[in-house]
Order: structure tokens, then sequence, then C-alpha cells
């Protein structure tokens, strides 16, 4: 048995998704009546646990730009309603 220590980094990464309802919605108004619509969007948060390696040197920043980069997606920053402001900030 060793003495080995393994390092763990959590983070939170949230990122604009698809609401899943409303795309199967859009899906349906598009198969069945010919129209076409388009999904609204929410605001996710996938929680991120990574073994973080003994020889390299990274932080939670780099790991959040892998995530960022390999989903592509941004939060919402403006939107019109008032009450809609605590989902973008």
């Amino acid at each position: 048995m060793t003495d080995a220590t393994r390092r763990f980094i959590h983070f939170d990464f949230v990122y604009s998704s698809a609401c899943p309802c409303s795309a199967e919605l859009s899906e349906h108004a598009r198969d069945v009546r010919g129209v076409y619509s388009v999904p609204h969007s929410q605001r996710s948060k996938a929680r991120i646990t990574v073994e973080k390696p003994r020889a390299k040197k990274s932080g939670s920043r780099t790991w959040h730009a892998l995530c960022l980069a390999a989903l592509q997606t941004e939060t919402q920053v403006m939107v019109k309603r008032e009450d809609e402001q605590a989902f973008a900030s």
C-alpha cells in the first residue's frame, strides 16, 4: 500500500442549454404542423470533478476554459424582462 495522496478539483460550470421541453415542442410543431420554432434557452449547471494530475500544474481556470471550449455556449447577460435578470446575472 502506498501513501500517495489523490487531489481533486470540484467546481460548477454554468452554461446555456436548450430547454428540453421547449425543444420537444418545437420538434412536434415542425413534424406535425410544418411550423418552425426556436426552443428557448435555460441556464444549466454541470458539477465538474477532476482528479488533478500530480506532475502538471492546472487550476480550476484551466478546466473551466476546457469546458467552455467543449460546449461553446454562453449564458445570457441581457434579458427583456426585469424578473429574468436574476437568471442572466
